[in-house]
């Protein structure tokens, strides 16, 4: 049976659940254009019409994560102020199985 190379105890995988080393979470900067004229956002090239802020900005995240599959991803938002040229900045927690990540992102309007 393999043990754990960290504290010795008897495990079924490499390392033990209490010293397995945490994973780094890939992520490009998460950026996403917002109009706030007809209230659409750009989605893979293409403006679509943004029905709920705060789930399309969960959905549109995900691209900018590598592998991420098994996410769970809540954005938080600030109260957003809808100014032409403004950037607002926001904060994504992901978990990853029991692990949390803050993630930073921006909010551009057009």
């Amino acid at each position: 049976m393999p043990f754990c190379p960290s504290c010795g105890k008897k495990t079924e995988k490499s390392f033990c659940d209490d010293c397995r080393p945490s994973e780094e979470l890939v992520v490009k900067d998460i950026s996403i254009k917002l109009c706030i004229f007809c209230k659409s956002h750009i989605q893979k090239g293409r403006w679509v019409v943004t029905r709920h802020l705060k789930e399309t900005v969960e959905k549109l995240s995900r691209d900018f994560i590598k592998d991420n599959k098994n996410l769970k991803i809540n954005a938080i938002l600030p109260e957003l102020r809808y100014n032409p040229g403004l950037s607002e900045k926001f904060e994504l927690e992901v978990t990853r199985e029991g692990e949390v990540f803050i993630v930073p992102g921006t909010i551009m309007m057009t």
